[in-house]
C-alpha cells in the first residue's frame, strides 16, 4: 500500500487511501504516572525495532507536548536522519492505516531537496519495526518503495484543477520553514521557475520565539519553545499568582513575523511579483498569517483546500502517478 508523510517542523500529517492522521511533531520518554492523565490529548508509542525484542515507549503529539517532560521537536535540518523523525513517521504510517510492507512518499523543503534527496531516501528505504499505539494491535510496518518530493510542489498538485492559463505562486508556511515557488501555467502543461523557487527558515516557530523573548522582557522569565507554543493564541494566563494580558505581545510577534515572511518573498519574486495572477497558501501556518499576507501583497491571495494536508496530499498523487507509469512501461 501507499503512505504519504509530510513531516513538518510542527506537525506530522500522513495520508493513505485509509485515512488520514495528524499530529504535532513532538516526542518524550514515556511516563507511567501521566498514563490515566487524558490519552485523547495525544498517543502512547510502543516501538520494537525490527530483529530485536527491546520495546521502547514514547509519548507523542498533544501528550507529548502537555505531559512530557525533555520534549524533542524536529528542528534540525537533516531531520529525516533522526530517530525522532523514523519514529514519527512510522508513527504517522500507523495511524493512517499502513501496516506490511508499505511504499512511502515523502517530502523535502525546496532549499534542502537537491542536497539531501539521496540521503533521505538511503535512511527512509527498508526501515521497518513493530510499532503499537495506545494498546492497539502490534504492526510490522516496512518501507519499501521511497518517493522523494519538494515541498510546496507537493501542495501544488494536491489541486484538482489549475488555472488554464497564467502566472502563480505558492506559499507553504510551515513551523520551521517557508517554502515558496513559481509556475508559470499554459493549456499543455506547468512550466516550473527554478529560479524563483526556494525556501526560507521563517515560520511559526519565529513567531513563538518573538513572543518568547517579548515575554521575557517583560517578566523576566525565559520560555522554552514548547512553552511559548503552550501559551500562544491566549489573551490572558495567570503568572506569578496575578492575571497577566499576554494577546498583544502574541498578536505583535504574528504581526512582525508575517511581515517577515512577505517581504523576503516579495524580494525573491521582485522581477515578477508584477505579473503575478494568483497566489496560493498552503501549510498549518497559512492560516496564522492569512490576513498578513493578504494585506502585504496586495492582491489576489487564496488559501489552498486542506492547507495543512496539501503537502501530503500532493505526495500521495504524485507517488501513485509514478508507480502507475512505471508499471505501464515495464
Amino acid at each position: 500500500m501507499f503512505v504519504a508523510v509530510d513531516l513538518g517542523y510542527g506537525y506530522t500529517k500522513a495520508v493513505s487511501s485509509k485515512a488520514r492522521t495528524v499530529f504535532p511533531s513532538a516526542i518524550a520518554p514515556y511516563s507511567e504516572n501521566v498514563i490515566d492523565a487524558g490519552l485523547e490529548i495525544g498517543y502512547v508509542v510502543e516501538l520494537r525495532p525490527a530483529g530485536s525484542m527491546i520495546k521502547k515507549q514514547y509519548f507523542i503529539g498533544e501528550m507529548a507536548l502537555k505531559r512530557g517532560r525533555a520534549v524533542q521537536m524536529t528542528l534540525a535540518r537533516e531531520k529525516f536522519a533522526q530517530e525522532a523523525s523514523l519514529l514519527l513517521t512510522l508513527a504517522g504510517a500507523y495511524l493512517a492505516g499502513a501496516e506490511g510492507q508499505v511504499d512511502l512518499a515523502y517530502g523535502l523543503p525546496l532549499a534542502y531537496y537537491k542536497t539531501q534527496r539521496a540521503e533521505a531516501q538511503k535512511a527512509l528505504q527498508g526501515f521497518a519495526a513493530y510499532i503499537k499505539i495506545d494498546g492497539g494491535p502490534e504492526k510490522y510496518i516496512a518501507f519499501n518503495g521511497v518517493y522523494i518530493f519538494p515541498q510546496g510542489v507537493g501542495a501544488l498538485f494536491s489541486l484538482d484543477s489549475l488555472p488554464k492559463e497564467g502566472l502563480v505562486g505558492l506559499i507553504d508556511v510551515g513551523y520551521y520553514t517557508c517554502d515558496y515557488l513559481l509556475v508559470g501555467l499554459r493549456p499543455n502543461g506547468v512550466e516550473p521557475l527554478p529560479a524563483f523557487m526556494s525556501s526560507i527558515e521563517v515560520g511559526v516557530s519565529t513567531a513563538l520565539k518573538e513572543f518568547a523573548e517579548k515575554f521575557q522582557r517583560v517578566t523576566g522569565r525565559p520560555l522554552s519553545l514548547t512553552e511559548a507554543n503552550n501559551l500562544w493564541g491566549r489573551d490572558t494566563i495567570t503568572f506569578a499568582g496575578k492575571k497577566m494580558d499576554i494577546g498583544g505581545m502574541v498578536e505583535e510577534a504574528r504581526q512582525e513575523t508575517g511581515r517577515t515572511i512577505a517581504d523576503s518573498i516579495m524580494a525573491a519574486w521582485s522581477e515578477k511579483i508584477d505579473f503575478l495572477d494568483l497566489i496560493l497558501l498552503a501549510g498549518g501556518g497559512s492560516l496564522e498569517f492569512l490576513n498578513i499576507l493578504q494585506r502585504q501583497f496586495g492582491r489576489h491571495v487564496e488559501i489552498m483546500p486542506d492547507p495543512q494536508y496539501a503537502n501530503a496530499l500532493g505526495f500521495y498523487k504524485m507517488a501513485s502517478r509514478q508507480v502507475t507509469a512505471a508499471k505501464a512501461n515495464s
